[in-house]
């Protein structure tokens, strides 16, 4: 594989650059940060997509989308990568609350969205994991590497970063293999012991579960042994109850046939019985029946007396003097009804109304005198409205001067504050001029030119500040007395303030409660109105009412025809008594000659039932000892149903144990087959964990060994020579021990990898990861990356002895293309093409 061309877009400091790569020797030169490295991580990512946040890495910031495109050529084909970035924005809840509520937080995801290849101009939309597998498959890599997250072939032979390779010679030893073991492909080796080593588990774990099944296998057997022979002798007893149970079963059919001759006699005896018995019933029947007969024929006679006293008493009450007057108003009772009904209609009309109106005047009057109290005292409130008035005009005038006083107090606090800095600042210069005084007097030497002071001197200055006390104090006592005079009348003007604006509190009650006495006034015009609309309706009122009198005069005419009306009616049920009392009587009568034919009926009735009596006695006399015959013979039989229940109960008890005892055979024939068969399991599951043991685990072991071994030996003697070129020492060597730790010699002692300086350090890294380079290709025959190789930084710390054997690694590299990231200004010299990268204003180009 070569690579040709790269093309970036929104990709960390770069915007959009094309990088051209030639072949053969190529080095990346620029500052540190300059962008160097971003060109071949974004290499590394156009082949094998995101690998742990590479995405969020590569994507430039502020950036929604980015691209990456590579082409390169394998195999005479040429090939055209192209990978996208995305950038998606989305709110996430954050967990806490403030005050507003549940607040949102902006949360970033970059994505990689699906690209595609073009291989000889034939082009294919893919994802990712799809454009991943593709280009696995065009560098013939191993596929395992597609779910892989490290595409560890890649990294350890085409680009490994320099800091990366001296990390893999500090790690500890199995790190360094395991990172080895994946490298060449043969980390399977330890998958399979580790593989092999659960299913041992596995294994031991199974033959444990079906030996503890097994243990009691022989338990089993006994138990089964001995189900059979309970089971023969269940047999035998069987044989010996069932004929007895046959002969039992005979005796019962022929003691229930004659039984049965007997109960068809006692059936006889019983149907005489009840007939005699249904006999005598009717006889009882009949006497009551001619009993009850006879009290009926008293009662009617009783009650036909009674019902003819009653008819001689209404008969002479009709026949008084007055009911003759009522007899004429029978026929037009009806007439008197229609009209009793309209007159109370009548009535009950006016009395309503009349009540309605009384109701309605006197709820109206009330209202008036509710008015009238409620308007007296809206007079007693508006007679106070001229005083309030007067009051409020003369404190008009009284507040009419606030704003002078104001304006006033305002000036006199200015002065007085000046007043203030005035005499601080006296009585600061007094201070002063007294220090000075005092110091002058015990000054002896001058502090700036260390002349001795004289007395003459002390003296002058002493005598000049005490004039300037002297005015001092005289000023100071002009603005004190002043300053008092100010706070007087300050004083003085704050007092009459206060009280004005009371007085203008006081007004501004007063014209509240004016405007609300205003409103007085409106509302007593108002009562007044509604008093004349009341007295009004009153005068309607008192003018549709009927008065008492009249009414009095109609309620009477109501209660009289009430009267005669319920006199009418009364006359009127006496007749209909009469008449239904008379023919009450001739239906009595009537049923008194019923009831004496049935009499006679039921005399003569008793007289055939007490023959067919005697005729029933006779025959019951004759058939007395069946019963106890059917007796006897019933008892007989249900001892021959105890004994036959007996017998087959214990025969039902024996067949049950003998099905239960079949039933726990078949139990123990499946389990004692399921344990032999777990048995069996036990022999081949050993013989499986013998062969995994013993012979499978440490084939693989001395496969991996002879693998590792054949590794060793070509990785340590390419180790040897890039280390003997790139270090020039005699008293130095080195060689990797069995774990492929280098081992660095010097004057026959070991030194540590920590030990070396930072150039040794570098080239021993640089010789691993050649050697390590050429095993992994040597190895992998048909990988299509053995054309390139990418060194970062692989000078680090080099002399310039060192970097000229630089150039003579490359010569014996003898590689189609090779690409250096480098500071080193000398590597320029021995490269064949130069490629500088600058970073400018936070973006980086080619220069």
């Amino acid at each position: 594989m070569l690579l040709k061309l790269l093309k970036l877009e929104n990709i960390r400091s770069y915007t959009s650059q094309e990088l051209i790569f030639p072949e053969g020797s190529l080095l990346l030169s620029g500052d540190i940060g300059a962008g160097k490295s971003t060109i071949l991580q974004s290499v590394e990512y156009a082949l094998f997509g995101s690998r742990h946040k590479a995405g969020e890495a590569l994507l430039r910031n502020g950036e929604n989308t980015g691209s990456i495109e590579l082409n390169f050529s394998i195999d005479g084909k040429n090939v055209v990568i192209k990978r996208v970035l995305k950038r998606s924005v989305s709110n996430a809840s954050n967990a806490g609350k403030n005050n507003a509520g549940i607040k949102s937080e902006i949360k970033n995801e970059i994505k990689q969205t699906a690209g595609y290849i073009i291989i000889d101009g034939l082009k294919s939309e893919l994802t990712p994991v799809e454009l991943k597998s593709k280009v696995i498959g065009l560098l013939q890599y191993p596929r395992e590497l597609v779910s892989k997250t490290r595409d560890l072939i890649y990294r350890y032979t085409v680009y490994t970063p320099q800091e990366e390779m001296k990390q893999i010679l500090i790690e500890d030893k199995d790190t360094r293999l395991d990172t080895l073991r994946k490298v060449f492909g043969i980390d399977k080796y330890k998958r399979i012991r580790e593989n092999s080593s659960i299913v041992i588990k596995h294994i031991r774990e199974t033959n444990a579960s079906y030996s503890g099944e097994v243990l009691d296998l022989d338990e089993k057997i006994r138990q089964k042994t001995l189900f059979e022979q309970q089971k023969t002798m269940l047999n035998e007893k069987l044989a010996l109850l069932e004929p007895i149970l046959y002969v039992l079963k005979s005796k019962i059919n022929a003691k229930k046939n004659a039984i049965l001759q007997l109960e068809q006699k006692l059936n006889e005896l019983t149907a005489l019985r009840k007939n005699h018995a249904i006999i005598d019933s009717k006889i009882n029947e009949k006497f009551i029946q001619q009993k009850n007969t006879l009290n009926e024929i008293n009662a009617i006679g009783k009650s036909i007396m009674q019902l003819e006293q009653k008819l001689k008493t209404i008969e002479t009450e009709l026949t008084h003097v007055e009911a003759a007057h009522y007899r004429q108003y029978l026929k037009k009772a009806n007439e008197l009804e229609l009209e009793l009904q309209q007159k109370e209609y009548s009535y009950q009309e006016l009395l309503n109304k009349h009540t309605k109106a009384k109701i309605e005047t006197a709820s109206v009057t009330a209202r008036m005198y509710a008015i009238k109290d409620r308007q007296n005292v809206l007079d007693n409130k508006l007679n106070l409205f001229p005083e309030k008035q007067d009051k409020r005009d003369k404190l008009k005038k009284l507040i009419f001067s606030k704003g002078d006083i104001a304006l006033k107090i305002i000036e006199q606090e200015k002065k007085l504050n000046e007043h203030n800095v005035k005499i601080r600042e006296f009585e600061v210069n007094k201070a002063n001029a007294e220090k000075i005084k005092s110091q002058i007097s015990a000054l002896n030497l001058c502090p700036v030119c260390k002349q001795e002071v004289s007395e003459e001197h002390k003296h002058g200055v002493i005598n000049e500040e005490d004039n300037k006390i002297f005015v001092l104090t005289a000023e100071l006592s002009s603005l004190i007395a002043e300053k008092q005079s100010l706070q007087t009348e300050l004083l003085a003007n704050k007092k009459q303030l206060e009280l004005l604006l009371q007085y203008e509190r006081q007004l501004e009650l007063l014209n509240a409660e004016i405007k609300a006495l205003t409103e007085l006034s409106a509302e007593k015009q108002s009562a007044n109105d509604l008093l004349n609309e009341l007295n009004a309706k009153i005068a309607v009122l008192n003018s549709g009412t009927m008065p008492d009198k009249d009414l009095l005069k109609h309620k009477g005419e109501v209660d009289q025809l009430r009267l005669l009306l319920k006199k009418v009616r009364d006359y009127a049920l006496r007749e209909n008594e009469k008449n239904n009392l008379l023919s009450l009587i001739n239906e009595k009568k009537a049923s008194g000659l019923s009831l004496e034919n049935t009499k006679h009926t039921i005399e003569s009735e008793l007289k055939q039932l007490t023959s067919e009596k005697k005729q029933c006695e006779e025959k019951l006399s004759v058939n007395l000892d069946i019963e106890q015959n059917y007796s006897k013979e019933r008892t007989n039989l249900e001892q021959l149903y105890s004994q036959e229940r007996q017998q087959e109960l214990e025969i039902v008890a024996l067949k049950k144990e003998q099905e239960s005892t079949t039933k726990n055979i078949g139990q123990l024939n499946k389990e004692i087959e399921r344990k032999n068969q777990a048995k069996q399991k036990i022999s081949r599951l050993n013989e499986l964990n013998n062969w995994l043991q013993e012979y499978f685990i440490t084939l693989t072991e001395i496969m991996e060994r002879h693998v590792m071994l054949k590794l060793y030996h070509e990785f340590n003697e390419l180790f040897v020579r890039w280390f003997d070129i790139l270090i020039e020492d005699e008293t130095m060597a080195a060689r990797l021990d069995e774990e492929f730790t280098p081992i660095i010699e010097q004057n026959g002692y070991e030194i540590s990898y920590d030990n070396l300086s930072g150039g040794e350090r570098t080239a021993c890294a640089l010789a691993y990861r050649l050697a390590l380079n050429k095993t992994i290709n040597d190895v992998m025959s048909r990988i299509k990356t053995k054309d390139l190789i990418i060194l970062d930084e692989p000078t680090d710390g080099f002399s310039n002895e060192q970097l000229d054997k630089v150039r003579d690694v490359l010569e014996q590299l003898n590689m189609k293309q090779v690409i250096i990231v480098s500071h080193e200004s000398k590597v320029e010299s021995f490269v064949n093409n130069v490629i500088r990268i600058e970073k400018r204003e936070h973006v980086s180009c080619v220069v």
